[in-house]
């Protein structure tokens, strides 16, 4: 029977089963209208804390990388005519190239910012030379609408930490446009980042996606407020590492490839900093709306061999001397062209130890003989990555770009992959580079149109694709017309100085050799000293003595300040380097420092004691300063060369013979000396027969002295004479020279 749902009953139990439903119906709708009002809570605070210029932690603070002080890189210059215009500050010319630009952008202007490091600078030239300068010349022929301002921010040796510092600066001078290109320098300063990067994936996120909201940097404010007590109490591993304000001169102070160690877990941590870093940059630029390009950093990788190579862990003993022995039969084949046979050398190496720098290297230039270019560049990517000193952006690196870019929908140049696909890198990719990761004038040329493509593909730029081809010729001839002779001598000796540095002694010569040649150089005197002492320096790390002095003579035209504070740097590295010790004391005396120069030759001495030369620069020394015992004593030492010095022989001779001190005087030894010296000049010496004479009267041969005293007399020049006549005088009367 059918039921009447309009009847008491039914009314009844269609109002219980209501209550019974009712409680958890209401129970989402009360979940669904809390998150919305906690939504518009925190959305309604986040706005309020905007328009109280409070900014996310994630873009005001590196938790991992503190500096100990902070310089503008612009300062406000006024022009006669009243207009304020940023300049770049003094203080900051050793790193930036200088800029300027008005503080109050007039209309029209299109400001771009070039934001990297050493590359972005010029180098080993500057501003004109880089890819910045050849935007200059590129877009307005592109593109005649806007007036285009392109200004350099590449900051040498400047790291990702450090550039994204810079970001709250220029982010204060109305740009445009961001082209960021960075990733060589991440190894160059050393950080300690405890265990950060060890804490679980999803938690980095969450904190990451907190610290990139206002209302956690007020909360993360408030907490160290009130802890600054504690703060102080902190572990060494919890705080982030506080780096000078400037980037230390890393290629002047630091000892070179031989300070790296292989650090697989520091290597991971500089990857996800470097990434880190991005991302903060980009959300810095997020916040005032400015666009950004993204660069990859390109490297050589076919002429520059890697700085440093390690073996792997485990890889000692007969297996590490297999693995060097392989490594030199490789080498041998190659030079006679054996290939095939270097091959199977290079290969056995490999399964010793995979992780060899060198070997993969090698490798990679055997497979190119081979005409097997894609496993070549593998090897040679390889031995990039695998080099202990990573001062070209590794695999890792290169990759973390493309990942934010392609996360965050930021245009891409994709730089590294471009050079290859346009056969730039690879096989070919030596000639395209100056060094180990900066390009030509004519590669910064291609990296420009590659830039200017992507903006006008942005929108940016109001014209066609650049074809860099087009302009290549015109704008590299303008460049080039551009660097005159200092600016390629200094570029020059620059390049020498990373190669020295490197370890690449050979390149580093031949490069100071190029720069001390270039026509005109010799009109400048301090740079062709300076080019001098590269090539010295070198030389002497190859162990090549006598040329290395022959270019450190050529060099003494520098200020000695300058040289003294580049043997200085060399000793910090080198501390018990004979070679630096001994020019260090050299430059000293020549300064008139000599009580400092008798120091530094003597730590000469007991570094290298068998080293004639050291002991006749300190007995000259002590000669001039009246201690003619010790001058005496390192004559001596000085003499037990087999190339005799003629000159050391004679004052010996002569102080032997002349000198009033009985304990010094030995008028039998002196005659050996002198004997040998006359002997040496054919007796055409008159200052060598002056000393001969004296040597004879002092042993009572009076008659011989006379005579040969008589020739010196005859073929002293006239400002010698009437010393050598008084001299002869004594002896015409039987008395012998005394010298006081």
């Amino acid at each position: 029977m059918k039921q009447d749902v309009s009847s008491p009953k039914c009314k009844d139990a269609q109002s219980a089963s209501d209550a019974l439903i009712r409680p958890e119906f209401s129970f989402f709708r009360k979940l669904l209208f809390s998150s919305i009002g906690f939504i518009l809570f925190f959305s309604g605070l986040e706005i309020l804390l905007t328009l109280f210029g409070v900014r996310p932690v994630a873009q005001t603070r590196d938790p991992l990388v503190g500096f100990s002080s902070s310089i503008p890189l612009f300062v406000e210059k006024a022009s006669r005519d009243g207009r304020i215009d940023y300049v770049t500050a003094r203080n900051k010319l050793r790193f930036f190239n200088k800029q300027q630009f008005p503080k109050s952008k007039p209309n029209g202007i299109y400001r771009v910012f070039c934001v990297g490091g050493s590359t972005t600078f010029g180098r080993p030239y500057n501003d004109k030379s880089s890819y910045t300068g050849w935007m200059r010349e590129l877009l307005p022929r592109i593109d005649s609408s806007k007036e285009w301002e392109i200004i350099n921010i590449g900051g040498i040796s400047y790291a990702s930490y450090r550039l994204a510092s810079l970001m709250d600066e220029l982010l204060q001078y109305s740009p445009d446009l961001f082209i960021i290109y960075t990733g060589h320098n991440e190894f160059l300063e050393k950080r300690t980042y405890g265990d950060l990067f060890r804490q679980p994936e999803f938690l980095r996120q969450v904190t990451g996606l907190l610290s990139s909201t206002r209302t956690y940097s007020v909360i993360d404010r408030l907490i160290h407020g009130s802890k600054a007590d504690e703060g102080s109490k902190k572990s060494e591993s919890s705080r982030p590492i506080v780096l000078s304000g400037e980037v230390n001169a890393m290629l002047d102070r630091t000892v070179g490839p031989e300070a790296y160690e292989r650090d697989d877990v520091f290597a991971a941590d500089v990857i996800h900093h470097f990434e880190f870093n991005l991302n903060r940059m980009l959300n810095m630029t997020d916040e005032f709306g400015v666009p950004v390009i993204l660069i990859t950093p390109a490297s050589n990788l076919v002429s520059c061999s890697p700085f440093k190579s390690m073996s792997s862990v485990g890889v000692e003993g007969n297996s590490q001397s297999e693995n060097d022995r392989l490594l030199i039969r490789a080498e041998s084949f190659m030079e006679k062209e054996n290939y095939d046979r270097a091959l199977d050398a290079i290969e056995q190496a490999l399964s010793i130890d995979s992780r060899y720098a060198r070997t993969h290297y090698l490798h990679g230039r055997i497979l190119t003989a081979l005409g097997r270019r894609p496993e070549a560049f593998q090897a040679f990517l390889q031995a990039k990555d695998e080099d202990v000193c990573p001062l070209r952006a590794t695999t890792p690196i290169v990759n973390a770009v493309r990942h934010v870019a392609e996360n965050r929908s930021i245009p891409l140049v994709d730089f590294d992959r471009l050079i290859r696909e346009d056969g730039f890198n690879a096989t070919s990719g030596g000639p395209r580079f100056l060094d180990h990761v900066h390009p030509t004038i004519q590669l910064h040329g291609f990296l420009a149109g590659k830039i200017v493509d992507t903006m006008v593909a942005g929108g940016i730029v109001a014209g066609k694709q650049a074809n860099a081809a087009d302009f290549i010729g015109e704008i590299g001839t303008l460049i080039e017309s551009r660097l005159n002779i200092s600016d390629q001598a200094r570029s020059l000796i620059n390049l020498s100085q990373v190669m020295a540095w490197g370890g690449k002694f050979e390149e580093a010569g031949r490069i100071g050799e190029e720069a001390a040649s270039l026509p005109g150089i010799d009109r400048r005197p301090q740079l062709l000293a300076e080019a001098n002492l590269r090539v010295a320096v070198s030389e002497q790390a190859m162990g090549n003595e006598k040329r290395a002095v022959l270019f450190f003579k050529k060099s003494s035209l520098a200020d000695p300040k300058v040289l003294e504070k580049y043997l200085r740097t060399m000793l910090e590295q080198k501390p018990g380097n004979a070679f630096f010790l001994n020019h260090l004391g050299l430059v000293l005396r020549d300064q008139d420092r000599l009580d400092e120069a008798v120091v530094v030759f003597k730590r000469a001495i007991a570094s290298r004691p068998e080293q004639s030369g050291f002991h006749k620069n300190i007995g000259l020394l002590y000669y001039r300063l009246g201690r003619i015992g010790e001058a005496v004593s390192h004559y001596r030492q000085a003499l037990k060369a087999p190339e005799w010095d003629l000159a050391i022989a004679n004052n010996l001779a002569f102080l032997l013979a002349a000198h009033s001190d009985p304990s010094i005087r030995n008028p039998e030894e002196a005659l050996k000396w002198a004997e040998r010296c006359v002997e040496k000049t054919q007796y055409n010496s008159a200052e060598i027969l002056d000393t001969f004479a004296t040597v004879l009267a002092a042993n009572n041969r009076f008659d011989e002295a006379i005579k040969w005293q008589k020739k010196a007399v005859d073929s002293a020049g006239e400002n010698r004479r009437s010393g050598f006549q008084s001299r002869l005088e004594l002896y015409l009367k039987g008395e012998k020279y005394e010298y006081r």
